[in-house]
């Protein structure tokens, strides 16, 4: 393994995005290999036997080999110098993970399972919308939203984990139109959304996407596998 930090990921992945700006954040100096995901081809055969679920990321340093993102996002934060992506303070601490939970228990099933997968994901590879999902699950996402809002805007300290969490699971939802429900929904997530998404870190890792140039690289794949 690599003393150099390495993380193997897939750009567009909302994971690995999670890993790359935490290790940004941090200011590491890492390296990016980029693995085939899951839209229209198979994992690149360097690196099969990585992950035993064949997921992403995947992060190798020194004699270490972590393939969950919290893992890998702690083992940043603590492995190597640079700013503190966790809070010293045990109150702020522990809200920092209530927030992590709450999104990962109560918002991310709505915001990407949900509504990216069938406004974003489904039309790039020509599969049905399901449009009643996701008229039906609306409130529940926008309930989602209010909460991990009030969350956010109630603690004290600066960028943390609980960001990159909260970003990574909201990003793709702010690119459909069901965003302007959920952010009339919840003002306290979208007014936290417009200061963090203009950070440098979360810019560079968690554009908007060109969904019709997406769509045609996928088209492309599968046709020429």
């Amino acid at each position: 393994m690599s003393k150099r930090p390495k993380v193997y990921g897939y750009a567009a992945s909302t994971y690995t995005r999670m890993a790359l700006v935490g290790a940004e954040k941090k200011g590491l100096d890492y390296d990016f290999q980029p693995v085939a995901s899951w839209d229209g081809y198979d994992k690149d055969p360097e690196y099969i036997g990585l992950h035993p679920f064949l997921k992403v990321p995947v992060l190798e340093h020194d004699k270490v080999r972590l393939t969950e993102t919290i893992a890998i996002l702690v083992y940043i934060d603590r492995a190597f110098e640079g700013p503190h992506l966790t809070p010293s303070d045990p109150l702020a601490l522990a809200k920092m993970w209530e927030i992590i939970s709450s999104t990962i228990s109560y918002a991310w099933p709505y915001w990407v399972p949900v509504l990216a997968t069938n406004r974003l994901f489904n039309p790039m590879a020509d599969d049905a919308v399901d449009e009643n999902l996701i008229s039906s699950r609306l409130p529940e996402m926008c309930g989602a939203a209010e909460l991990i809002g009030n969350y956010l805007t109630a603690r004290s300290g600066g960028f943390d984990l609980a960001d990159i969490v909260v970003a990574r699971s909201l990003k793709y939802a702010t690119e459909t139109p069901e965003w302007h429900d959920i952010a009339k929904a919840a003002p306290r997530l979208a007014e936290w959304w417009e200061s963090t998404k203009t950070r440098p870190t979360i810019a560079k890792h968690m554009p908007d996407t060109d969904w019709q140039q997406r769509t045609e690289d996928y088209a492309s794949r599968k046709s020429n596998p």
